[in-house]
């Protein structure tokens, strides 16, 4: 990387935490002017940066777990299977994506329908002038004719609950469609009985499309292979990591309760009391104290110690940002070299 390129990253980095700094220090409005007018365009570029950086990474792990199954070196059947979970996960995951989208497509003209009924209900979007009833029955007469011809989908009658999610969205379309149509012969009084009486049979037919689409969408392979990656091998790879884990902390725990120095000994003894204060009854319950001296340690030993660890790691991460914003571990790089 050159010089021009390092200091243009500087330059631009130190910009975008100025920015944040200023907005937030700041009041929103200075002499008329809002200073987090472009706040919105600003999180958009931050989202396109991230979603560069994943793209990014997708390709480090190509690179660096590829070459090791192509040079045939160690880990050689662990890269292939890291490689092979990624590209199927991400396979199955843009396929259900992709049918999502279909399901909303086929969502769509139900919910332009249901929006057109209520601007007629509406006084601006009624009769008058500018958007005459007639033209409002003419569009949603042709919308309710198109309904009634075009099949959204196929109403195979099955087995199990989807025959009573068809049954329901077949009765909910012929409420409808016979609503409709004695809407559009009524006249063009968007306030008469017949035109409510069709606004009202929209919901229940929208609601019984989107229960009959979404348990389609949850019977397609796309959705087992998703319920196998996620729930046959996600969780109980976790669920063994985790339980790992906890052998590694009981170990630590271990090696760290050894008493061999004046300071393992007195968290051995604080340990010993907070263990025992914690039993409510039984043979280990030696006295009535040790409860009030283990919630005197954890108010006034504990929670003071976890404070300052705390404090310790949020002034450690703001330094650690200001020198990312002014661009000092990289110039402490250059200075080395």
């Amino acid at each position: 990387m050159t010089s021009l390129q390092q200091r243009l990253l500087a330059f631009i980095t130190f910009c975008g935490g100025i920015y944040f700094f200023l907005s937030f220090i700041l009041p929103k409005e200075i002499a008329g002017f809002q200073f987090t007018a472009y706040d919105e365009e600003i999180l958009k570029g931050v989202q396109v940066i991230g979603v560069m950086s994943l793209g990014l990474g997708a390709i480090n792990i190509f690179s660096v777990y590829g070459r090791n199954v192509i040079r045939g070196g160690r880990g050689r059947l662990n890269s292939f299977a890291l490689l092979f979970g990624f590209v199927f996960t991400l396979g199955v995951l843009f396929n259900e994506i992709v049918q999502s989208e279909r399901v909303l497509a086929k969502k769509a003209p139900l919910l332009a329908l249901s929006l057109l009924a209520e601007k007629g209900l509406k006084p601006e979007g009624g009769c008058n002038a500018e958007t005459p009833c007639t033209d409002l029955y003419r569009i949603l007469s042709t919308e309710i004719e198109r309904l009634a011809r075009k099949e959204l989908y196929t109403l195979e009658i099955e087995e199990g609950d989807e025959q009573t999610l068809v049954t329901g969205y077949n009765a909910a379309l012929s409420n409808t469609l016979q609503a409709g149509r004695a809407a559009m012969t009524s006249g063009t009084n968007t306030g008469s009985e017949e035109f409510i009486a069709f606004h009202r049979s929209l919901p229940p037919l929208q609601q019984a499309q989107s229960a009959l689409l979404d348990a389609r969408l949850k019977r397609t392979t796309t959705s087992a292979l998703r319920t196998v990656i996620f729930e046959g091998f996600f969780v109980p790879l976790s669920s063994a990591i985790f339980a790992l884990l906890a052998f590694y902390i009981a170990t630590a725990a271990y090696r760290a309760f050894r008493i061999r120095t004046l300071e393992s000994s007195v968290m051995m003894l604080a340990a010993l009391v907070v263990i025992l204060g914690q039993i409510p009854h039984g043979p280990l319950y030696l006295s009535e104290s040790l409860p009030r001296i283990r919630l005197w340690l954890l108010e006034n030993i504990s929670t003071p110690a976890f404070r300052a660890i705390y404090f310790g790691s949020t002034v450690a991460g703001l330094a650690m940002a200001t020198r990312m914003w002014l661009s000092l571990g990289q110039r402490d790089s250059e200075g080395k070299r």
